[in-house]
């Protein structure tokens, strides 16, 4: 008996180990280190930068996209689009930060910008920060993969699941407001009125706005078609471009309009602006139905 209570007991500690070993092994990796550390994320309150924060340090990205919520509903998030990434070691100490940038190939530490800026308390951060990955066991790269890696796994399918409420919201406002809603088999979106001179088209990740008589179904167009996407409008004859203007920088892009071509070139961007507050939207979102 006194064999086989020996026996249970050792079977009973191995099995222990293997659990430690197992669990050890669970929380040595950087996305498990980062989330079990009192870890929250969130956009902040003008939707503009994603933070992060864990073991009482903040992240701030700032992304190059104007409108990151709706345009990472679309797109998952490459490093290419991320503009800056802000690392505060103490989130009490807002004027010590660090940069992390992404260079040779990996996630580092912005060395260059702590010696130009030592003075102004970079030094004082990045000694701090340096402590406390070292504690947790992470390096500056483990942290920058898994900001791209959580961004795409679990803040993507939260945005995502905004927009398709949104878009919903949306097409319901422009039934209710008189406008036909179609979308073809392609995934064309057609968007008209009987009171509106002009239709909307979506297609493609594209916004374009058409003359209502202007014939999709087929054979050359003429008209003109206002491209909401690229900011520019222009008049087509038998599907070829004779003026192109462009509204940011009031630029004749092609040819030379008349006085009338260029009234209606602004009567067609009147009518599109007021639509979107009509409809208490934007071009992204229309670009998403």
């Amino acid at each position: 008996m006194k064999k086989f209570g020996i026996r249970i007991m050792i079977c009973i500690c191995l099995f222990t180990l293997i659990g430690c070993q197992s669990s050890s092994k669970i929380s040595d990796e950087p996305a498990s280190i980062i989330e079990n550390s009192h870890f929250s994320e969130g956009f902040n309150d003008i939707g503009l930068f994603w933070t992060c924060s864990f073991d009482n340090m903040y992240i701030s990205v700032i992304f190059k996209e104007d409108n990151p919520q709706k345009y990472f509903a679309q797109h998952t998030l490459q490093i290419s689009q991320i503009k800056t990434i802000q690392v505060y070691p103490d989130q009490k100490k807002t004027d010590q930060f660090i940069y992390m940038i992404y260079n040779e190939g990996k996630f580092q530490i912005d060395q260059d910008d702590i010696e130009q800026f030592q003075d102004e308390g970079r030094k004082e951060a990045f000694e701090l920060y340096q402590k406390k990955i070292n504690d947790l066991s992470l390096t500056t790269e483990d942290i920058g993969e898994w900001i791209l890696s959580y961004f795409n796994e679990h803040v993507r399918p939260t945005l995502i699941a905004l927009a398709q409420k949104e878009t919903e919201e949306l097409i319901q406002r422009i039934k209710k407001q008189g406008y036909k809603y179609q979308k073809e088999e392609s995934g064309r979106v057609l968007i008209e009125s009987d009171k509106s001179p002009y239709k909307i088209v979506v297609n493609a990740d594209s916004c374009m706005i058409v003359d209502k008589k202007m014939d999709l179904t087929g054979g050359m167009k003429t008209g003109y078609m206002y491209n909401a996407t690229l900011g520019s409008v222009g008049y087509i004859k038998d599907d070829e471009v004779i003026i192109s203007y462009q509204y940011k920088d009031s630029t004749v892009l092609q040819g030379q309009p008349s006085k009338t071509q260029y009234l209606e070139f602004l009567n067609i961007k009147k009518w599109y602006d007021q639509f979107l507050v009509e409809m208490e939207t934007d071009t992204l979102t229309l670009e998403s139905l």
